[in-house]
Formats: structure tokens, sequence, C-alpha cells
């Protein structure tokens, strides 16, 4: 199974150590921390329908016939910002929506007098059920030619980037193919409904276990303050504890207040030690619960009795596990911390952000088929009108269709200040005595 992997892979030495980008230095190094977070990551995939998986190092990688498609399908320019551009996929993907792009010009890159077009895929990946929301960038195909002043409408054109009004933007449309973008997005919504239903009990326990630990420390109870103020913000608004998932927002919730408080966290031993075990133990859980209902789908009788569908999940299931046993390529430490990916949390108002944009290192060009030499002014299709652009020269500011929605927060409305409506992360429910001898606790 062909690979291409968007975030290059670096080792240092024999230290196992995980890409994450929400931390300060851009990795974990601790292997209780990086086991969570991956299998964090792992239902991220799927409660978002990611396209691509994240492998054993937390690069998120890929599948070829995936990156082809969505290089080739047509994209509808919405704005501008900077050097950046924005797009979205001119019709949906199924029933998963419309797919968003980011397109950034560098300049006097690979070398002086050339521009490079880079097309990155961004996906959403949703905080607490809508209280904040990440972007994860993805860089899927590049565009190299010597600075002209129709070097942006020939990286539109090459990228497959329409107006609205562009004529030929109907005729693409009837003839683009979609099918591996369908099935990879059908494949993670199908686990949804299979996994996610097993592992609310587990987010309980582990939510549960981590509060009771904190209250037993003087640091861990400044960090339950915090988090009951996080929780009577969001309770009732972004959600509800008879709302499924109610126990895995909290936990991000809380994971989010922990991350804040890593550093300090790291003087109290003990405390740091048990929730890293409880951490531990609630991936392996995870990790068995995932294996087990991945096999029991694929191999029951309703799936069997529908043969698209089972075609498609099982060669999607391979898939996956080919990228997950691939090995990564080593590249050399950068040089600078990676930039943070999470938005913290804020204040709930209704504010226009643009898209966040992840600085990624610098890789090897895709390579696609009809990829033209460097210079060489891609050839237009037939029915392809670029009027909309053509007032660009070579510059970005001139770009004004209609702004697209921008990624905001939600802001709540407010709430009533009762008395009784003073109750704020869910109480602790009574552990059994075979639990504490467990933690420790």
């Amino acid at each position: 199974m062909e690979n291409l992997e968007v975030e290059v892979n670096e080792s240092e030495n024999n230290n196992e150590r995980y890409i994450r980008k929400d931390v300060k230095g851009g990795y974990i190094y601790n292997k209780s921390e990086i086991d969570y977070y991956s299998e964090l990551q792992s239902i991220d995939v799927i409660d978002n329908a990611l396209f691509g998986d994240y492998v054993k190092n937390g690069t998120y990688v890929l599948d070829k016939e995936v990156i082809d498609q969505l290089v080739a399908m047509a994209k509808v320019y919405q704005y501008s910002f900077g050097s950046n551009m924005f797009c979205q996929s001119a019709q949906p993907v199924d029933k998963f929506g419309n797919v968003d792009f980011a397109i950034k010009i560098v300049k006097d890159m690979p070398q002086k007098g050339d521009s490079t077009a880079i097309l990155e895929l961004l996906e959403s990946i949703d905080r607490a059920n809508g209280y904040y929301i990440n972007t994860n960038s993805a860089e899927i195909a590049k565009y190299t030619a010597k600075e002209t002043n129709t070097f942006v409408i020939d990286a539109l054109k090459y990228f497959n980037v329409f107006s609205k009004k562009d004529e030929g933007l109907i005729k693409k449309i009837k003839t683009e193919n979609l099918d591996a973008l369908i099935s990879r997005k059908r494949y993670v919504d199908t686990l949804k409904q299979v996994v996610s239903p097993y592992l609310e009990g587990q987010y309980k326990i582990l939510y549960d276990k981590k509060m009771k630990a904190l209250a037993k420390s003087q640091f861990g109870k400044t960090i339950t303050e915090k988090m009951d103020a996080e929780a009577y913000k969001i309770n009732g608004w972004f959600i509800k504890e008879d709302v499924a998932g109610y126990y895995k927002y909290l936990n991000q919730v809380l994971d989010s207040i922990l991350e804040q408080h890593s550093e300090e966290l790291l003087n109290d031993v003990k405390l740091k030690a048990t929730l890293n075990k409880l951490n531990e133990d609630f991936a392996k859980n995870l990790r068995n619960i995932q294996e087990q209902k991945k096999e029991a789908l694929l191999s029951s009788a309703e799936l069997k009795n529908d043969a698209v569908l089972y075609t498609n999940m099982q060669s999607e299931y391979k898939k996956e596990q080919d990228r997950k046993q691939q090995k990564i390529e080593k590249a050399p430490a950068p040089k600078q911390s990676q930039p943070k990916e999470e938005k913290k949390f804020e204040k709930p108002t209704v504010k226009h952000e643009e898209p966040k944009k992840e600085e990624k290192p610098v890789e090897k060009p895709v390579q696609r088929p009809e990829e033209k030499p460097k210079g060489e002014k891609p050839k237009e299709q037939d029915g392809r009108v670029f009027n909309t652009f053509m007032g660009l020269h070579g510059g970005l500011s001139e770009l004004a269709p209609e702004k697209a929605d921008e990624q905001q927060l939600t802001k709540p409305q407010e709430k009533p200040a009762k008395a009784d409506e003073h109750q704020h992360a869910k109480p602790q429910e009574k552990q059994t005595k075979t639990d504490d001898e467990e933690l420790g606790l």
C-alpha cells in the first residue's frame, strides 16, 4: 500500500518521542503519556471522520489514492488572508459535508526567483462538543514555478480552484471521482457507531478517579477548582449529562487544564505518577475495545450481507493497518519548537478568527502524474474561465469573492444567576475499595 507522509517524522538518538503540537517543544516522551495521547488521537479520527491516521510517532498519514482525489477535486475560492488563500470543495463528500483547504504562497522557494504554492487539507477536530475546535492541517501537494505575474493564477488552476461563476465548474464536478474519499469517510463513521457506545463508561471511570486523586493533593485542589469553573460555564450549553459523550467532554476539559499546569504538576511526584498510571490503564482499555469491536464488525453477518460495504470496510481496515505499521524514515530534529495546534479555552464570544495555520517542516513535493516541470505553465483545461483572478498580477489583495464563514466560538445565552444552579462538575460517585487499592489512592 502506497502512502504519503504529510508530516516529517523526527527521531533523536534512541529516545522514543511522539509529536504533539499543543505542548512546549512539540513532543512528549513519557511512555504512559504517549500511549494515552495516541489512543485519544485514534478516537479523534473516528469521531471527526478524518481522512488519515496517526502512526506510531504521531505522524499524520494519508493514503495516496485519497490525496490524489483531494488534489483533483474541484474547489471554490472563498477568501484570502495575507499570503494564504482559502477554498472549499465544490461538492460535499457524501453526507459528510464539504472539504476545506488552504493554499500558502512562499516566495524564493526552493531558490531565489522561484515561488511555491502549498495545498493543505484542513480538518476540524471537535473539543467538548464545540466549546472549542482544533484545526489539523496536512500538506498534500505543491506547485513550484518561476515567480511571474501569473504565478497565483497558474497555481489556482493547477490545484483545480474555480470562482463560483466559472463556466468550467459544473463540468468538472460532473466528471470527478470521489470514491476513495467516500469509502474512507464511511469506514470511520461506521467505526464510530460501533465503538463509541462502549467508551463512555471508560471515560466516566477515568474522570472520577482523576478527580478523586486531585482532591487528595494540595496542588490538585487548584486544578479541581478550575475544572469546576469551566464545567459551570459549559454545562447545559455545550454539554449535558444525559447526552452521549458527556464524560469524554469533561475529560477533554480536564486534560486541557492539566496541560496548562504541566510544569507545576511535575513538582507533585505522587500525583503525577497516579495520573500517569490512570492514563496508561485507560489507554490499554481503549485499545482493546477498539480492536475487539473492529474485528467483530468485520466478521458480522449483517455487514457481510452488504457486499459493497463489506468490501470497502475490509479494504479500509487493511489500509489503516498498513499505515500504522509502516516504518517512517528518520529525519534530523528541528532547531525550533513545533507550533501549537490546540486553541485553549476562552470565554465564549462571537469572535471571527481566521483558520489556524501550522508551520510544517519542508518536505518533498507531491509528485502527481500530470505535474508540469518547474517553470512550465500548466496546460489550461477546456472550458476553464479565470477572469475573476486575471487582475491579480501575482498578488492576493485584489481577490475579493464573498468571504466564507470563519471558525468561531459559540456564544451561549446568559445564564440566570440562581443559587440552585451552582452545580459544577459531576459530583464524584463513591469509589469502591477495589478501585482505591488498585490506584494506591
